[in-house]
């Protein structure tokens, strides 16, 4: 019966888990002040996003160069993040569904 179940019966597949998008906003100190992602977004996680992205823009205003804007892709989701006079506001994007070139007539 292994043999058969092994081949011929569908394995269990997890459900896809959607990535979180909202936004967060973070102060220059490293405090989050509000944010609009679900609150199984684990609080640790945004803070290290927002240390990270806080660090490139001050490193860029260090460097002479006026970065207002950034955006991120990576495979599952994308940063989108403003620069602001008192930190960042950053939007966390899921992914758009890229078209096959063969469905596209």
């Amino acid at each position: 019966m292994g043999f058969v179940t092994q081949f011929f019966i569908k394995p269990f597949k997890r459900p896809l888990i959607q990535p979180p998008a909202g936004a967060f906003l973070i102060d220059g100190a490293g405090q989050i002040s509000s944010s609009t992602l679900p609150p199984t977004f684990a609080k640790q996680n945004l803070k290290f996003i927002g240390e990270k992205i806080l660090a490139i823009f001050t490193s860029a205003t260090k460097a002479g160069l006026p970065l207002r804007e950034m955006c991120v892709k990576y495979e599952h989701f994308k940063f989108l993040a403003k620069h602001l006079p008192s930190g960042a506001l950053i939007h966390l994007v899921p992914p758009e569904p890229e078209l096959d070139e063969a469905t596209e007539g």
